[in-house]
Order: structure tokens, then C-alpha cells, then sequence
């Protein structure tokens, strides 16, 4: 009685009529947290919240009439007057240019040319009749062939590609490498080397000019290989051997005497779980002596011999399983096809085995005298 009580109190506490926190209507809720009567005064409750949030704390100052207002944390002017007062008096990203249409100095992006809307108007009229545009453009004949058509761009000269590669261009020059100098035909405009080689190895020399502008141009000294004492000019200053088989000596009696100078690791015996030393350091010993060696030996033979036992053993189970299976009869059975003969082989003192579980009967085989004889029942 008391949770039935209890129930009834809190529906109808809050099933009780609210007022709306926006229009100040009464409703009834249909949840237990809503303020407002419907989804306008919803929305509408919302945007107060959220300018709630970035409203700020104290009063601000306007920047530029100094008087006293609120508004969100970035807004530093307290009307649209100000606010235009305020851009006029900032520094401009850009430099001001003169309009193309009225000349008329503006502040505008890189791509801007007008400084209105109606100078923007007059000189888009004023580029459609000069035919700047593609749809304003006036048909003209091909080069080549002489064929109307409409170009895509103003010095567009052809009409296909056939007529492009058949009209005659301007003679191929012979120009000099930049790198190697040596004569080439130049394709293009850009074309300054010959081969591609050309092309990395003056990348490479561009790059090297350039770490010299920055360090210094290396001073280059003769001095002697640390390897085979023979003098040679070195490249840089951690130049220090004359060629690469040098270094690979070098970097290989440095690994012996690294080796050499380190201790000995001491291993664990496999058959008594002792420590030793080897006697080298490259040395592959399992064992701490000659007798751990034929212990652990003699150990490995009899766990194979145990494994040959056992698997005979398990061999004999199986057989003696099969031997107790199966059962051997004296009579002809009822359903064959072969009774006289069957009879036959009963009165010559033979039997017919039959098994009852061949499971058991893992790689066995039938004898060749009961091979047609035996009836397998599973």
C-alpha cells in the first residue's frame, strides 16, 4: 500500500500543470524535465542558453562611442555604426586598388578588380562583348583547313588535333646542357638538360652550392688511411679511410677486439643444471664435462627404449582386445549364398570367425581361407 502510495504521489507530481518558461502558458508535461510547452518555446529556450553561455561575465566597453554594453565574448562594438567606424579604422590585409569600371580607390581581396555591385554588372557586360567569356565568343575558321568553329580560349588556333599536328610550328632549336654542355634539341620552353642524369646530378650540385652558401666551402687535406697508412684528399672532415674495403677492415677488427676485450659468458648444463664456463667465447658446449655428456646420452637411449616398450605393450592390449571380441562358430550361416560350400570347409575341420567389434581390429587383415567366408557384422 505504501509503494502504491508513493507512486500515485509522484505522478501526479509531475503530471501536474507547468508553466512554460517562454510564453508563460500552462501545459501539461510529457516528461519529467521539460520546460516548455512545444517545440517552438523549445527551440526558442535554447538559443537563450546558449547566448547564456558566451554572454560575458562583465560589462564590456565600446570601443569606439566607450559606451557601456553586453554582448558575446568577441563583440567589441555596441552597434552596426561602430562597427563600421571600427573596419574603417583598421589596418588592411591588402593594398587598396582603383576600380576597373569608375576608378574608385577599395580595399578588397587579390582577385577583386570592382568596388560594387553595379561596377561588378558593368564590367561583366563590358567582357561578354569583348568575348572573354565562352558562350560570347565568335566562331572563327581553322588555320589548317579553314573550318568554322567555336573557340574555348581566345588564342585558340585549330579546330582538332590533326590540324595542330599538321600546321607547321616553329623550328626545333639546338642549345647547350646547362650541366655537361653539350648540344640537344630542345622540345619545350623549360627544356634546359639533356638527359635526365644532367638533370639530378645539377639538383645535386644546386643543393651542395647551397649547404656551402650556408657552412663554408670545405677546406679538402691530404691525410693518411687509418687502415693501410696510403695518403688521399678527403671528401669532408670524417673522411678517414681511402676506400670502402678499408672500412670494412677497420669496422671488423673493431668488432674482434670488442669481442675479445668482453668476458666470457658462463652456459647451464643440460644434464645436471649447473653453471660452467666454455672455454671461448664462440664455443657451442652443452655440458659441463665428458660424464654429463654420456649421462645425458645414456638417458636419451633408455627414454627410447621406454617409448619401443610401451608402444609393443599398447600392441599386445590392442591384439588381446581383438582376441576377446571375436568369436569363432562351427555352423553355416543362415543368409548365404555359399552353404555347400561352407559345409564343406566345416566337415574339413575349419572354423568362421566372426567379430563383434572390429574396431578393434586396427591394420588387421583376413585370413585368405575365410576371405569369401567371413561375415562382418558392425
Amino acid at each position: 500500500m505504501r509503494i502504491e502510495r508513493r507512486r500515485r504521489v509522484t505522478e501526479k507530481r509531475w503530471n501536474a500543470p507547468r508553466v512554460c518558461v517562454v510564453c508563460e502558458m500552462k501545459y501539461i508535461p510529457i516528461r519529467g524535465h521539460q520546460l516548455t510547452c512545444g517545440e517552438i518555446c523549445s527551440r526558442i529556450h535554447k538559443l537563450e542558453q546558449e547566448k547564456l553561455k558566451y554572454r560575458a561575465v562583465a560589462p564590456k566597453t565600446c570601443v569606439v562611442c566607450k559606451k557601456v554594453f553586453e554582448a558575446d565574448r568577441k563583440a567589441k562594438t555596441c552597434s552596426k555604426t561602430c562597427s563600421v567606424i571600427w573596419r574603417g579604422r583598421r589596418k588592411r590585409k591588402y593594398p587598396p586598388k582603383n576600380c576597373v569600371v569608375c576608378g574608385t580607390e577599395f580595399y578588397g581581396s587579390p582577385r577583386s578588380i570592382t568596388c560594387s555591385s553595379e561596377c561588378s554588372y558593368q564590367s561583366k557586360l563590358e567582357r561578354s562583348r569583348l568575348g572573354l567569356y565562352l558562350k560570347d565568343r565568335p566562331p572563327k575558321p581553322c588555320e589548317t583547313c579553314g573550318t568554322i568553329f567555336k573557340p574555348k580560349t581566345l588564342s585558340h588556333r585549330f579546330c582538332g588535333r590533326k590540324c595542330w599536328e599538321s600546321n607547321p610550328r616553329k623550328p626545333p632549336q639546338i642549345v647547350a646542357c646547362l650541366h655537361c654542355g653539350s648540344d640537344y634539341t630542345k622540345v619545350n620552353s623549360h627544356h634546359k638538360y639533356c638527359s635526365p642524369d644532367c638533370f639530378e646530378n645539377a639538383r645535386r650540385q644546386r643543393a651542395q652550392w647551397n649547404n656551402w652558401k650556408v657552412r663554408g666551402v670545405p677546406e679538402k687535406k691530404v691525410v693518411k688511411c687509418k687502415s693501410c697508412n696510403f695518403h688521399f684528399e678527403q671528401k669532408h672532415s670524417r673522411h678517414v679511410y681511402c676506400s670502402a674495403s678499408c672500412n670494412s677492415d677497420a669496422q671488423r677488427e673493431r668488432g674482434r677486439l670488442a669481442t675479445q676485450n668482453s668476458p666470457i659468458r658462463p652456459k647451464k648444463c643440460l644434464q645436471c643444471k649447473g653453471e660452467f664456463t666454455p672455454r671461448t667465447r664462440k664455443s657451442m658446449a652443452k655440458f659441463c664435462s665428458s660424464a654429463c655428456r654420456g649421462g645425458y646420452q645414456v638417458g636419451k637411449r633408455q627414454e627410447k627404449i621406454d617409448e619401443l616398450e610401451k608402444e609393443q605393450t599398447n600392441q599386445v592390449e590392442q591384439q588381446k582386445k581383438w582376441d576377446d571380441s571375436s568369436i569363432q562358430i562351427r555352423d553355416c550361416p543362415a543368409e548365404t549364398g555359399y552353404a555347400k560350400e561352407i559345409w564343406a570347409f566345416l566337415k574339413r575341420g575349419g572354423s568362421i570367425t566372426r567379430y563383434l567389434h572390429p574396431i578393434w581390429a586396427v591394420g588387421s587383415t583376413i585370413n585368405e581361407e575365410e576371405e569369401e567366408l567371413i561375415e562382418l557384422e558392425i
